[in-house]
């Protein structure tokens, strides 16, 4: 497990993210199974039957046969975006923002594609375009800083759970490198960050929730272009004052400790 901390790319974070004819195809993917599984849902398809005869005519076939497209999009979403996340890691290590927004968009295709067949599935659909547009509003009306969308919400939920946020990786990450790293050192690290995250499941939710509130706040309230990490800066800001206050304390009992020890 690799060094743990809170800096992000900056490349990332100016503009709007450009996407290659994969991200095209997979943003393609995540819509269509979105839809496909917001348009089976009974009451949108009830809404399709009544609305008309071309509305009736068509509401049969197409309820028929979207759990199928929705199928098949999540997969090819998932593979994709999957695909995406390894490249992106590989290029940004474990910290890359946009590796873990793929590793959302690969885990909601997956979801989506299993669920087709299900009532789930609908929900799940109907539950991404809300938060896409919710995102996209939010981006419209308080700065394209605050905007997001459905795949980062999952991947960020993800990383503060499991990931480069997570009280785990901490813990892994320092066992890992306290034992030199290697196969056994790296084996450790990820016992103890798994354990660790199970044990501080509730701590991290906490975290991620807040940490996101946070960041959306001020990513809003800031007009400097680029999406900062609000909360990580301050946790930093704590921890180091933390540290600082005990250095001093502990630099203050030594000399007493100097002191009493000089009169005898």
């Amino acid at each position: 497990m690799g060094e743990h901390g809170n800096g992000h790319e900056g490349g990332e974070h100016g503009g709007g993210e450009h996407h290659g004819p994969l991200g095209l195809m997979g943003h393609i993917a995540h819509y269509v199974g979105a839809g496909a599984h917001a348009l089976h849902h009974p009451a949108v398809h009830h809404a399709l039957e009544h609305a008309g005869k071309f509305g009736h005519a068509v509401a049969g076939p197409l309820g028929k046969a979207l759990p199928y497209v929705g199928a098949v999009a999540g997969t090819a979403q998932a593979g994709i975006e999957g695909y995406e996340a390894y490249e992106a890691f590989k290029q940004g290590g474990a910290h890359s923002d946009k590796a873990w927004e793929k590793v959302g968009g690969s885990v909601l295709g997956g979801a989506g594609a299993a669920l087709s067949f299900t009532p789930y599935g609908a929900a799940l659909g109907l539950g991404e375009l809300a938060v896409d547009g919710l995102g996209a509003l939010s981006g419209k009306v308080l700065g394209e800083d605050a905007s997001f969308n459905s795949a980062q919400v999952v991947g960020g939920a993800i990383r503060g759970m499991v990931g480069d946020k997570s009280l785990g990786w901490q813990a892994g990450s320092a066992v890992s490198n306290a034992l030199g790293g290697g196969f056994w050192g790296n084996a450790a690290g990820v016992a103890t960050g798994a354990v660790t995250n199970a044990v501080a499941a509730p701590v991290n939710a906490l975290n991620t929730v807040g940490g996101g509130i946070v960041n959306w706040v001020g990513n809003a309230l800031d007009s400097t272009p680029g999406k900062q990490d609000y909360w990580g800066q301050g946790l930093n800001a704590v921890g180091g004052a933390i540290s600082s206050g005990a250095g001093a304390v502990g630099r203050g009992l030594g000399r007493a400790a100097n002191w009493v020890g000089s009169l005898f």
